[in-house]
């Protein structure tokens, strides 16, 4: 069972079974992966900044090469969330009126691209989903 603390901030995944979490903290950017892959695991506690990055100047392709190139518009000690994490964001914090983009963008592509590049999160919270096209704009929450 995952939980949000909101006076933290932290989500806390205290009591989900260890093969189900990322063997590696890391603060930096994860690597590239997909949705398949041990990446895409949740860390067992992360905290969310309440304030998106990045505006509406990125599309998920730009976000990902930005942050493939070491520019991550996210502050030191904090990533662009992989989808699981994003997922858990989403379900978890609700809408707090923090969820201000178009887009709020996972660092996960999707395994079979043709066209559906990663996950994002809509404005307001709203959906979880699977991106179609570049034409989509917008930042990411932090985690």
């Amino acid at each position: 069972m995952a939980t949000y603390d909101a006076m933290t901030r932290r989500i806390s995944l205290a009591r989900i079974d260890q093969q189900s979490i990322r063997g590696y903290f890391q603060t930096a950017e994860l690597p590239e992966h997909h949705e398949r892959e041990a990446a895409n695991k949740p860390w067992r506690i992360f905290e969310v900044l309440n304030t998106p990055s990045g505006g509406h100047g990125y599309n998920w392709e730009s976000l990902r090469s930005a942050a493939s190139a070491g520019n991550s518009p996210c502050p030191a000690g904090y990533r662009i969330p992989n989808q699981r994490e994003l997922a858990l964001m989403h379900s978890r914090i609700g809408n707090d009126g923090n969820w201000t983009l178009n887009n709020h963008f996972s660092r996960t592509r999707f395994q079979f691209d043709s066209g559906r590049p990663g996950f994002s999160v809509s404005q307001n919270n709203g959906v979880l989903y699977l991106l179609s096209g570049t034409g989509n704009y917008g930042g990411v929450r932090r985690a």
